[in-house]
């Protein structure tokens, strides 16, 4: 069911507290935080980093006369 969680090796998806999304020069991070456990004092967190896709976009030709 949560094949692409699985696939960044977080095996119990149910234990994600939160997460963030931020940009960072060329590259998307995201940050996913867990429950902490009692006694913890910060919760365990993992951090993935992505570049940044360019998109691509046509730019249209204005012919004479347009």
């Amino acid at each position: 069911m949560y094949d692409n969680l699985k696939s960044l090796g977080i095996t119990n998806p149910d234990e994600i507290d939160r997460y963030s999304l931020r940009q960072e020069a060329n590259n998307d991070i995201l940050k996913i935080y867990f429950q902490k456990d009692k006694g913890e004092f910060f919760a365990k967190s993992v951090k993935f980093k992505y570049p940044r896709q360019r998109k691509n976009r046509c730019r249209r030709r204005r012919g004479p006369g347009i």
